[in-house]
């Protein structure tokens, strides 16, 4: 178990969360924990992970009363790139930012993201003939109103950010993790057109509003679910 500095009540919130799943650790003592950052609508919380078992728990350091454990079997998907670990649930799970079933952690140290991205993927499931793995997202019949969720790259003028680029039934929306300020949604009706050259480059460009350029940092999106996003996005220009 690597050794982490802990506020007293950050502390107090692990052991609790420990002792919580001591039926699990009588058969799996192995825990890790590492220091990370959970990314929430204008900053991030800063707490730790602990993998023990069959969960990941988060403790938020500053309120610990907001701390949360996950399941294996409710991770739909989860990838890793450089130092982020991008975690979709099929059940939300509740902390300081409410109900959330789309996590972003930052880790201190990048070679935790390695041991995280196996565990997860160790949790792969078969669901009605589409299969659910780490770093890839469902197919256009998810039953969580979301399509897919890709980790990407948004390209300024002068730099760049990175984010969740959330392909919903309603919509698409880019949450940036690093610069809040450019997070933006748009409504299907609300997009001119959707360009892609590759699976791993796409481009928005709204009627209002910057065209908005992202390079996928994991997988690629699925065709079938680039289909169904510009589908939409005619549908919608047409019904107007």
């Amino acid at each position: 178990m690597k050794s982490v500095s802990l506020k007293r009540a950050s502390l107090c919130a692990l052991l609790t969360c420990l002792l919580l799943a001591s039926p699990l650790l009588a058969q799996q003592t192995s825990v890790t924990v590492q220091e990370a950052r959970m990314s929430i609508p204008f900053g991030e919380v800063d707490g730790v992970l602990v993998q023990v078992g069959d969960y990941l728990v988060f403790v938020d350091e500053q309120q610990p009363q907001n701390s949360f454990a996950m399941r294996r079997s409710d991770v739909r998907t989860l990838n890793g790139q450089e130092d982020m670990i991008n975690v979709e649930l099929s059940q939300p799970v509740r902390g300081r930012s409410g109900q959330m079933d789309r996590l972003t952690f930052r880790l201190q140290e990048r070679a935790g993201v390695a041991g995280l991205t196996a565990w997860g993927t160790s949790g792969t499931t078969q669901q009605a003939g589409n299969t659910t793995t780490a770093g890839r997202t469902n197919s256009p019949n998810a039953s969580n109103g979301t399509l897919g969720t890709y980790s990407v790259k948004h390209n300024h003028t002068m730099g760049e950010c990175r984010g969740n680029l959330i392909i919903k039934q309603d919509g698409v929306a880019y949450e940036s993790i690093n610069e809040i300020n450019h997070s933006r949604q748009w409504s299907y009706r609300d997009v001119r057109e959707i360009e892609r050259d590759n699976p791993y480059e796409m481009v928005v460009k709204p009627f209002a509003g910057d065209e908005y350029e992202f390079d996928f940092m994991g997988k690629g999106m699925d065709n079938n679910v680039y289909q169904t996003l510009t589908e939409r996005v005619t549908a919608a220009r047409v019904a107007e």
